[in-house]
């Protein structure tokens, strides 16, 4: 029941924090989200309706907070109707970025990853919580590099593009990205978007040269001499939510 009010609580209050003084909006914020709670976890967020996307990625630069765009993002601040932002960002900036966010359902769909899984910010939360979508290393990798755009948002610098992009196909999407899981078998559905010719550009463009046709076990094979193989307990986590990788763990 106390749950239940939190979260009844989250959804009037959520529209509100963006319009509120920092300050405000953090202290609201942290305590909404008190260890005795999980409220927040699971819960859609979105850029508010009224707040423009450039103006949110602009207000976060401005508190000097890094915020990098995934993947997606060349035709910025336009956003394809229904699809979603991936986002990065520190494990200290994760209240004060959410701060900035509605609880919707109206507004721009916006998914958060940080360095570490934070609550409510892992791969699949919230019964994935503590699962980060990358490894620590690679996120921090990822944050450092990244390079920012006129538009006032932070990108992936060009090698971690190809990399970041490569791995989301293999490892998180999996089987969805329909890429084929080896040159022996075709691929089990058709993704959203076609992973093996915008990867193979991405990584020519930084000097790598993928084997063709570009498999799910190609694409593994480059990201371990990249460095970008997740460790073991880490393959364990996203397996879970990822048969193709369940598969290789047999």
């Amino acid at each position: 029941m106390r749950r239940l009010r939190r979260r009844h609580i989250i959804r009037i209050t959520s529209p509100l924090l963006p319009y509120m003084p920092k300050g405000w909006r953090e202290w609201i914020t942290h305590q909404l989200r008190t260890r005795q709670s999980r409220a927040w976890d699971g819960v859609k967020r979105y850029i508010p309706a009224e707040m423009p996307v450039e103006k949110f990625f602009k207000q976060l630069d401005n508190e000097g907070i890094r915020v990098v765009v995934l993947r997606w993002f060349e035709d910025l601040p336009y956003i394809q109707p229904g699809k979603d932002i991936d986002v990065l960002i520190p494990d200290d900036a994760v209240e004060p970025v959410q701060a900035l966010m509605s609880c919707g359902p109206q507004g721009q769909r916006i998914d958060c990853y940080s360095e570490t899984g934070l609550r409510g910010t892992g791969y699949v939360p919230p019964s994935a919580g503590s699962i980060s979508a990358f490894p620590p290393e690679i996120a921090v990798t990822i944050l450092q590099n990244a390079q920012k755009c006129e538009g006032g948002w932070w990108v992936p610098a060009p090698r971690e593009h190809a990399l970041a992009l490569a791995y989301h196909a293999v490892y998180l999407k999996g089987l969805a990205s329909g890429l084929p899981p080896d040159s022996e078998t075709q691929p089990q559905t058709k993704g959203s978007h076609d992973y093996a010719a915008v990867v193979t550009e991405l990584m020519a463009r930084v000097g790598i040269v993928l084997e063709q046709p570009v498999t799910m076990s190609s694409l593994e094979w480059t990201l371990a001499q990249e460095g970008w193989r997740p460790p073991l307990e880490h393959l364990r986590q996203l397996a879970s939510h990822n048969p193709w990788i369940e598969s290789k763990l047999l």
